[in-house]
């Protein structure tokens, strides 16, 4: 499958979506659902939107993880870390979900919060378990007056990637 053309939802832009992963734009906000770890091509369309819109504005930006996700081997956590020290000065706020419960999605709610905490950023980021939740979150912690994404925005979001991150594996 791979890159699906941008498509223009009800709430923002998806541009990116495989059987794993999609990346959705709301205004200033990058939006992410991922189903397991990012591989290179979303890896390399995430740095392309982010690149894309940082260079306008401050971004925010919300990671969704399935709880059913395994975790970023060595490798990926690297880029990861290099990507975030990169675009660090055009992130207002970053939050992560990992959704579900037990102890395997608390332990990885855990682990985020510890290396986003060595890591230092000089942006707002936080780990929450429900999208919900981090859309409250971005919608208080916004600098602008009237915020993009709200709770209802970002669970309607979070709803179609989704839908369509299984349509894709159905499909596939």
């Amino acid at each position: 499958m791979g890159n699906a053309p941008d498509s223009a939802g009800r709430f923002g832009t998806q541009v990116y979506s495989d059987v794993n992963h999609c990346i959705t734009v709301v205004g200033s906000c990058i939006i992410t659902y991922s189903k397991q770890p990012p591989d290179v091509r979303y890896f390399a369309a995430w740095n392309a939107v982010m690149a894309r819109l940082a260079e306008k504005q401050r971004l925010s930006v919300v990671t969704i993880i399935d709880s059913n996700a395994s975790i970023p081997d060595e490798a990926t956590r690297k880029l990861i870390r290099t990507a975030m020290q990169r675009y660090a000065q055009s992130i207002e706020r970053f939050s992560y979900v990992v959704e579900g419960s037990g102890f395997g999605a608390a332990a990885m709610r855990s682990a985020i919060s510890l290396t986003n905490l060595a890591a230092r950023t000089p942006y707002r980021q936080k780990v929450f378990a429900t999208v919900g939740e981090a859309g409250v979150w971005l919608s208080r912690t916004s600098s602008s007056s009237s915020s993009e994404v709200d709770a209802s925005v970002l669970n309607a979001v979070a709803h179609a990637m989704r839908a369509t991150v299984n349509g894709l594996a159905r499909a596939g």
